[in-house]
């Protein structure tokens, strides 16, 4: 997580794009629960057949005589209280806590409908038809709106994510040139290859996956909870009792899709190892007629890195069903809830309170529709947490090559060399590649300038060794290799 923080941080310095971009994501949820919430004035123009600023202004009469009825309920009440015994007090109390809350209630719906009756009158029509008309027509502007911001969000997102993926390749490639021998030969030709490729490509994804649809998609569910919440939040909450246990699948099936991603990398480098091997020695492959071998090894490469990839995509695909799951259970709990407080004209189940007032059938529709509008968005997360897992895998094998430091250092100050050089000499050199066996022990070489020296001897005699040190490839375990009587440490690289 933290190698992929590091990418986000970098990413971040696009921070006004990026900041244009989450305007678009937060555009994107508004209108997405605003296009939900406008089944509400359609649903309730075309039943009662008027216009929404006669059914306001019942509301806004309706709440005025509920206050009052209240109030002198609360008096009564109130009045009584003083005289009654401790058990008749007791009932007497919570009837007058109960009456309190509908007054808040009341109050709140009184507001509401005070604070849209104005904009009703001015903004929309006076007919029950053209109001309906103007609505549908809010609509498709609205959704086409979404769908621009959609784009652009996308845009925006990707062009950021693309950047650091060119910064990130550049890095891994000047790595590269700048390594030691033993260094590089730690990731190979093919490791350069796979990270500056595919990896990078993984993370990339992961940075988009994150910005943009990690983004978007619970700024969606949330507004559509919003606007249910606004309806009943009670029954909101009940609708998301299997939620625990699905937050809990997602987070198991995340921490293995997360460990297979980097898996999928390890073979991919294995398997680019014996691609550019061959590809790269072909003439010595034929001449010695090791088709075959090679097959085989690039077969089980193949076979390894299919293993790893299936297993992978049968937890992705898990998390899909896990999150449609949890759609359908909260869709399915709501219709059960709310059709037996509609059907009964109750606002309790169980005895448990679930609204203030029964529901109407235009709430109902309104609340079944932000509950499908969740439903949708949760269904994607599925494929979003995939794409910020392999970008988290990508990130925790390249920020590691992008920190390995060179054996070769290069000096504080610099010694000039003479001109002309004068002589090249191997003072007692003792040299190991691997630290185990010994390729040079103890040379002493000097070559004045003009001589011709030819270094004769089998195969892995030190010959090719000698050049490497001379040019710095490597330094020596033991001794110093001198130029001009200056030695190649001291030296700019």
């Amino acid at each position: 997580m933290t190698s992929f923080a590091r990418a986000l941080k970098e990413a971040w310095r696009h921070w006004p794009i990026l900041a244009i971009a989450v305007c678009c994501s937060l555009g994107v949820a508004a209108l997405w629960g605003a296009n939900i919430a406008a089944l509400f004035p359609i649903i309730q123009t075309t039943l009662n057949g008027q216009p929404l600023q006669a059914w306001n202004q019942q509301r806004i009469d309706q709440a005025q005589k509920d206050l009052a009825a209240h109030q002198t309920e609360i008096d009564d009440l109130e009045r009584r209280l003083p005289n009654a015994a401790g058990k008749d007090q007791r009932e007497l109390k919570l009837q007058l806590e109960v009456l309190h809350t509908q007054i808040e209630v009341d109050r709140a719906s009184l507001k509401s409908a005070q604070w849209f009756q104005p904009i009703f009158d001015r903004y929309l029509p006076a007919k029950p038809f053209p109001t309906v008309a103007f609505i549908v027509l809010l609509v498709v502007f609205a959704t086409a709106l979404k769908e621009c911001l959609m784009v652009s969000d996308d845009l925006l997102v990707a062009y950021v994510s693309q950047s650091i993926a060119r910064d990130i390749r550049g890095r891994i490639f000047d790595k590269g040139l700048a390594l030691d021998r033993p260094g590089f030969n730690r990731f190979g030709i093919s490791g350069f290859a796979a990270y500056i490729t595919q990896t990078t490509d993984m993370l990339a994804n992961g940075i988009t996956s994150f910005y943009g649809d990690a983004l978007t998609e619970p700024l969606r569910i949330v507004s559509c909870l919003c606007g249910a919440m606004f309806i009943s939040w009670r029954l909101t909450l009940a609708s998301l009792i299997f939620a625990p246990v699905a937050a809990y699948l997602i987070l198991y099936l995340n921490r293995k899709i997360r460990t297979l991603s980097v898996r999928i990398l390890d073979r991919s480098v294995g398997f680019h190892h014996v691609m550019l091997e061959v590809f790269n020695n072909l003439s010595s492959v034929q001449a010695n007629t090791m088709e075959d071998f090679e097959r085989e090894r690039f077969g089980v490469a193949t076979s390894n890195m299919r293993k790893i990839a299936v297993r992978a995509t049968l937890y992705n695909s898990l998390a899909s069903p896990v999150t449609e799951l949890l759609g359908m259970g909260m869709l399915c709990m709501a219709v059960i809830v709310s059709g037996y407080l509609v059907i009964n004209q109750e606002t309790r189940i169980f005895g448990i309170p679930m609204c203030d007032k029964p529901l109407s059938l235009p709430a109902v529709t309104v609340f079944f529709g932000m509950l499908i509008g969740a439903a949708d968005p949760l269904r994607k997360l599925s494929g979003v947490i995939a794409g910020v897992n392999n970008g988290m895998a990508a990130a925790n094998i390249l920020y590691p090559l992008l920190d390995v430091q060179s054996r070769l250092v290069e000096p504080a100050h610099p010694k000039p060399l003479p001109a002309p050089h004068g002589q090249i000499e191997f003072r007692d050199v003792t040299f190991s590649y691997d630290g185990m066996q010994t390729v040079l022990q103890q040379v002493n070489l000097t070559v004045n300038l003009g001589e011709r020296l030819a270094v004769v001897g089998p195969n892995g005699g030190g010959k090719s060794t000698l050049i490497n040190l001379l040019c710095r490839f490597y330094d020596p375990q033991q001794g110093d290799v001198l130029l001009g009587g200056v030695s190649l440490r001291d030296v700019s690289l």
